[in-house]
């Protein structure tokens, strides 16, 4: 076990190599007036690390992934003991293809010194994600699966350029119980916005326009208009989707960089 020494070189190096990456990172496009602001990238190009089920579903032509969509819908069980560890599932197509495809990176965790040494580096938004308590930002942070919730626009993990609106989000969860966790956007995070994602879902061939608004209607019985954009996103090599000043949303959590001190409020 190291001593103070090595441990704060273990800190300064991941620092460093963070620095390197948004340093290294495609220019940005500015995109609905903040895109600079958020350090977003609006490329194409997000492929999990090379995972295999991304890039041949990013490769498929729209019929066979419409038909590859429904197979998921109707083979992947949530209660399949190969998918378990300590924390429940939401129902939902996404969940399922998130399992299907393997989506579990975690997010990069720092202690909070270091984050924000590296957001005033790298000259960063911060950006809040509100949970209902720490089982949830447990779940977020360190479980082995993705656990993705359900949302209007498309579903995943919606996050707030705005403090209080997590805030208001971790209350109405969780009360007194309620957490926000401090984030950043990741080098390697690839955006698109919602409205550009819509208007390149209407160039899709009709199947596959069909099948993910199947797979958002399946996550919506809270009557959210949901049309399947996340699935659809990653597709395109996208894992972020913006939406307006108040909150956008990540497919998968390598998306963030996490402030591992939890608090009540921000």
């Amino acid at each position: 076990m190291g001593g103070r020494g090595g441990n704060s070189n273990t800190k300064t190096n991941a620092l460093q190599q963070l620095s390197k990456q948004y340093r290294n990172a495609p220019a940005q496009t500015k995109e609905n007036g903040w895109g600079d602001t958020l350090q977003a990238v609006y490329e194409a190009g997000y492929n999990a690390n090379g995972n295999p089920s991304v890039q041949k579903w990013q490769g498929q032509e729209d019929d066979k992934a419409a038909r590859y969509l429904a197979k998921v819908h109707n083979t992947v069980d949530l209660n399949d003991p190969q998918y378990q560890d300590k924390f429940g599932y939401y129902e939902g197509d996404f969940q399922k293809f998130s399992l299907a495809m393997g989506l579990n990176d975690k997010p990069t965790l720092l202690d909070d010194a270091t984050f924000d040494k590296m957001v005033k580096a790298n000259n960063l938004q911060v950006i809040y994600r509100g949970e209902a308590g720490d089982r949830q930002c447990d779940r977020f942070m360190n479980a082995p699966f993705s656990h993705t919730g359900v949302g209007s626009f498309g579903d995943g993990f919606y996050f707030s350029q705005d403090a209080q609106t997590a805030n208001d989000y971790a209350y109405s969860k969780g009360g007194a119980n309620g957490k926000v966790l401090k984030m950043a956007l990741s080098p390697t995070a690839r955006c698109i916005s919602h409205d550009e994602l819509l208007n390149k879902m209407y160039g899709a061939s009709s199947n596959l326009r069909s099948a993910l608004y199947k797979q958002g209607q399946s996550a919506t019985s809270a009557g959210y208009l949901n049309r399947g954009e996340a699935q659809f996103a990653l597709k395109l090599g996208y894992n972020v989707v913006t939406v307006s000043s108040d909150y956008h949303y990540a497919l998968t959590r390598d998306a963030f960089i996490v402030s591992k001190t939890v608090k009540h409020q921000w």
